[in-house]
């Protein structure tokens, strides 16, 4: 078994996937062993099933039927358990239909549709005597069952939509189904010759679709063949070896290259045919680009080795692995060439979110019935998502202005801090919308801000997600993540003892704060020299502020989720937040700095600052624990410092600072402030310039803006 799944000795702990939320498109591939089947949840609610795998087969769990299997599996995952809206039959044969029957017994299903309702005695199939048991079978559904039937409409936008709601940006277009394919303006026929039958197979006749959400996009195309051929090496778009011909009416089988034209590139692909020769050629891999492959496996045959040869092929542009519901075809491709091209093996689930910017593919346990997630790709943003996604703006309240006198005496107040003291923006949130909103001496509101050490406490909720996400524990060791050549080599008892939690509460007792050396790229690799460095104190022991702390973090979770941390949080936060103005700087080895460097705007500050005070959710989705939040602002150590000064002596959580009133903020070094009030539901946010009047300026909020909100 591969070494990705070593991990299920773990089964017992090993996470569930959370179940399906408003706005994600999830497609499922059920693994029975018996055939093709993808199961869908549109953005909306709105369920699909496209085909139904075999029946009478060896199913992969004992004493239960495919149709049992998928029953039981939709009924756990749908968000409609007794009921399908779509059924889509992609092609009349029996790995595709013949579990139907059994699930058509366990759920109402609404809709079907096929490339032949009604005239199915001119499908000409190599198993007609199962379609007309089909044909039966959609009659009896139609008649008295409730569901309506209807044909597969090549070209067409509207046959499969939300039911439930419209969605922005979402669609699914009819590619091509029964010798046709869409041009975008109507139909053209393909040059086979329906009524010779040597020109002619059922999988010819495959209906294909793609769905399209922003910017991600997942075609499917049910047995499509291209050729009985393949390309040994295919490079810059051309044959680089001359093709190796298996049939000699090629010409008549290639509707991929058609289909990639008319769809491609894509993000994530189903494989043609189960992964079979005559499907997935090199040529459809060049044009569609994928960036994830999967495929419904059976049979010792299901992916082949020259499938997999092709993906696993350097020289194509597209993901060098695919993911596979099913592992019996190990033998037959040999265990070396499965490893290079297998990313997975179980039911699979691709989950995109954020509108269709982002996207993950889980592996679930197809052993039993708790399908506990076996392995899971790294979150990803679509190709140009960043681009694609400007930022969004917080609800404006319709007490918008009742605060403003109290407000902007504080703007004018900052003057008697010093002489160069100003703010330069200021947001009031109160129950999550905006109640004051102003900027000054010239700043904007797209502006980016330098936001100081207000970084860190991004880089504590990226800390966040990958201890959610089971890839790291605050009390992780922290040389635990470096290799024995970037740690000394005598190494102190301090060193050896300091954790996760030693560098979220500055407590770790490292003896150098880097920060010049890094900005500067004076140092190759900060993380060893950080490491490199005499400890001060035993880690936990006591507080001392060091950016390098933030910085060990970033590099930590690199290493645990293998993207930058800016990337990371760019799925996880700044996406779903609708955050995308933003910059961070980065070390001369290619890390997030952490601790310092980001750059965005008052708005996207104060964003955090309410998705801190919702406890990590946002728009109703609950993206990072409760549990993590209230971690965040507990305080762990505590400042000292003068009496005069509370709000910075009332303790230190992870990277904020704990104030009076209950309350937390983050806060950069020349106010970079957003300050997170739970007993007013209320969010105060600045960015500014002040050299000494961080501390007053916190003595006017809680004198005069805090008793008005």
């Amino acid at each position: 078994m591969l070494k990705f799944f070593l991990t299920m000795i773990l089964a017992s702990v090993l996470p569930v996937l959370t179940p399906w939320q408003e706005g994600d498109l999830d497609i499922h591939l059920i693994a029975t062993g018996c055939g093709e089947n993808t199961f869908v949840v549109m953005p909306d609610g709105t369920t699909m099933l496209i085909d139904a795998g075999m029946t009478k087969a060896p199913c992969l769990i004992k004493d239960k039927t495919p149709g049992q299997v998928l029953s039981d599996y939709m009924k756990h995952f749908s968000p409609q358990p007794d009921k399908l809206d779509y059924f889509f039959l992609t092609h009349f044969h029996r790995d595709h239909m013949g579990a139907v029957y059994d699930l058509g017994e366990q759920l109402r299903i609404d809709r079907i549709v096929d490339r032949a309702y009604p005239w199915y005695d001119n499908v000409n199939t190599v198993n007609a005597g199962e379609v007309g048991e089909y044909a039966a079978w959609v009659k009896s559904r139609t008649e008295s069952k409730g569901g309506s039937a209807e044909r597969f409409a090549v070209g067409s936008h509207s046959q499969f939509i939300p039911r439930k709601h419209k969605v922005k940006n979402f669609d699914i277009y009819n590619v091509a189904g029964g010798g046709l394919i869409s041009t975008g303006n109507g139909l053209l026929a393909r040059p086979f010759t329906p009524d010779d039958p040597n020109n002619f197979d059922e999988n010819m006749m495959s209906c294909a679709v793609c769905f399209r959400y922003g910017p991600f996009t997942y075609y499917t195309g049910g047995d499509l063949p291209g050729c009985n051929s393949y390309f040994k090496r295919f490079k810059d778009g051309k044959a680089a070896t001359p093709e190796i011909k298996a049939n000699r009416k090629i010409q008549y089988r290639n509707f991929e290259a058609q289909v990639a034209d008319l769809v491609g590139p894509v993000t994530a692909m189903k494989l043609h045919h189960h992964g079979v020769p005559d499907g997935t050629t090199a040529e459809f891999l060049w044009k569609m680009r994928p960036e994830v492959m999967l495929v419904s496996g059976g049979d010792h045959k299901q992916p082949c080795p020259t499938t997999l040869r092709r993906i696993a092929d350097p020289q194509l542009p597209c993901a060098h692995k695919v993911y596979a519901t099913s592992d019996r075809a190990v033998e037959g491709n040999g265990r070396k060439l499965w490893k290079a091209a297998v990313a997975g093996v179980g039911h699979i689930v691709l989950r995109v979110s954020d509108g269709g910017r982002s996207y993950q593919v889980f592996v679930l346990d197809s052993g039993d019935q708790k399908y506990r997630v076996i392995a899971a790709s790294e979150p990803r943003l679509v190709e140009n998502a960043q681009r694609l996604a400007p930022d969004t703006h917080l609800p404006v309240s319709e007490d918008y202005g009742c605060i403003d006198d109290a407000a902007d005496s504080v703007f004018r107040g900052v003057s008697s801090f010093s002489g160069t003291d100003e703010i330069h923006s200021m947001i009031i949130l109160k129950d999550g919308k905006k109640i004051y909103e102003r900027y000054d001496t010239g700043h904007r509101p797209d502006e980016r801000h330098v936001m100081w050490s207000a970084s860190k406490t991004f880089t504590a909720v990226a800390v966040g997600f990958a201890v959610q996400d089971s890839l790291l524990t605050v009390d992780d060791k922290v040389i635990s993540f470096f290799r024995d050549d970037e740690l000394p080599a005598e190494r102190s008892r301090w060193l050896c003892d300091m954790t996760v939690k030693d560098l979220l509460t500055m407590s770790s007792g490292l003896g150098i704060d880097g920060i010049g050396a890094v900005r500067s790229l004076t140092w190759e690799h900060p993380a060893k020299e950080a490491l490199s460095a005499p400890m001060a104190f035993e880690p936990g022991s006591r507080y001392k502020y060091n950016s390098m702390n933030t910085y060990l973090l970033s590099e930590i979770v690199q290493r645990c989720t293998g993207r930058k941390l800016s990337d990371y949080l760019a799925t996880k936060l700044f996406l779903p937040l609708g955050m995308c103005n933003w910059e961070w700087e980065e070390s001369a080895d290619g890390v997030t700095v952490g601790g310092w460097g980001r750059f965005t705007t008052t708005e996207n500050l104060a964003k955090l600052g309410q998705f801190l005070l919702d406890k990590g959710k946002w728009n109703g989705r609950q993206l990072l624990s409760e549990e993590w939040i209230a971690a965040m602002a507990r305080p762990y150590q505590y400042q000292g410092g003068n009496a005069d000064a509370p709000d910075w002596r009332a303790g230190y959580g992870y990277q904020v600072w704990i104030c009076t009133h209950n309350s937390f903020r983050v806060d950069g070094a020349k106010g970079q402030i957003s300050l997170v009030i739970p007993e007013k539901n209320a969010v105060v946010t600045i960015n500014g310039q002040l050299h000494s009047g961080k501390k007053n300026f916190m003595k006017m909020v809680w004198d005069t803006i805090y008793p008005k909100l």
